[in-house]
């Protein structure tokens, strides 16, 4: 399996578990009598929940979008320079710099 999919998976595993956290939370009903102030333990539990899985997704995401991404393909020449085209996602990028000795043709990873 391709590397950026199992991340992908990661992700919505991360937003579903997100979402479900939100749908199943429930407000604690009010007590009556007692004189007791302060939430109940499964509000607290819930918050909790809720935190740590955004917590979570977010470290998913910032992980995933702060990877190296290398670049293979072969380069050609434009009207105002040398590009290359990934094999992956049929991307076009300019390359920029020194391409003295780079011809056209030639296959490079960046």
């Amino acid at each position: 399996m391709h590397p950026s999919a199992l991340n992908q998976r990661n992700l919505w595993r991360g937003v579903l578990i997100v979402v479900l956290c939100v749908a199943l939370a429930t407000p604690a009903p009010a007590q009556a009598g007692g004189g007791r102030i302060g939430a109940s333990n499964g509000t607290i539990a819930g918050a909790i929940v809720g935190i740590v899985a955004a917590v979570v997704v977010v470290t998913v995401v910032a992980i995933h979008y702060s990877k190296k991404r290398a670049i293979t393909g072969c380069v050609n020449s434009a009207g105002s320079g040398m590009t290359i085209t990934d094999e992956k996602d049929k991307q076009v990028y300019a390359l920029s710099g020194d391409t003295a000795g780079i011809k056209s043709g030639d296959r490079m990873k960046l």
